[in-house]
């Protein structure tokens, strides 16, 4: 939870645009709106830097054919689902943080914490708790990289050393008749 945090934060601050669009909402009067927009930047941040190094190991309980049928994998066979490859399987311009490729392909699934009956159990409390923290967040605060740091991935997808600063901003500020 901490580090998806952090990385929605990241990219936040690598684009100001999106952080400007996503305070507006949340500072302005339409909850559906900011309700939407804060689930897109917490999908979109969590896509482009998943927490978790997999999926799930599951057990395919038939044949599963890939490339016309060319490829075959026998039913029960163990499939690892990496978390960097589903996330960016299929996926225009991937490697690129765009919250609005949610609201332009509604449909398409979210799977980092699996789904049907084996999926994550902490799944409902930890969109909550994103949810909650960064709509706080991102409602009063301007942030900026100010070291990138690295990146390392053993498990979690962890930002070693990367520095933040936060403004605290006045409604002045966005309201155009002041």
């Amino acid at each position: 939870t901490a580090y998806s945090l952090a990385w929605t934060l990241v990219e936040l601050a690598k684009h100001p645009e999106e952080a400007t669009k996503l305070k507006n909402a949340l500072n302005g009067s339409d909850d559906l709106r900011a309700q939407e927009m804060l689930k897109d930047v917490l999908r979109e941040g969590m896509r482009l830097r998943p927490p978790i190094a997999g999926i799930g190991v599951r057990t395919l309980g038939r044949d599963f054919y890939l490339e016309n049928k060319s490829i075959v994998i026998p039913k029960g066979s163990s499939v690892f689902f990496p978390s960097l490859v589903m996330t960016r399987f299929d996926v225009d311009d991937a490697e690129s943080f765009r919250p609005s490729r949610w609201r332009e392909h509604p449909d398409k699934s979210f799977l980092l914490f699996s789904t049907g009956r084996r999926n994550c159990i902490g799944q409902s409390l930890a969109l909550a708790e994103i949810t909650w923290v960064l709509s706080r967040l991102c409602a009063k605060y301007d942030f900026e990289v100010v070291d990138e740091g690295t990146m390392e991935y053993s498990g979690t997808m962890k930002c070693i050393d990367t520095r933040l600063k936060a403004k605290h901003i006045s409604k002045k500020r966005d309201d155009p008749t002041k």
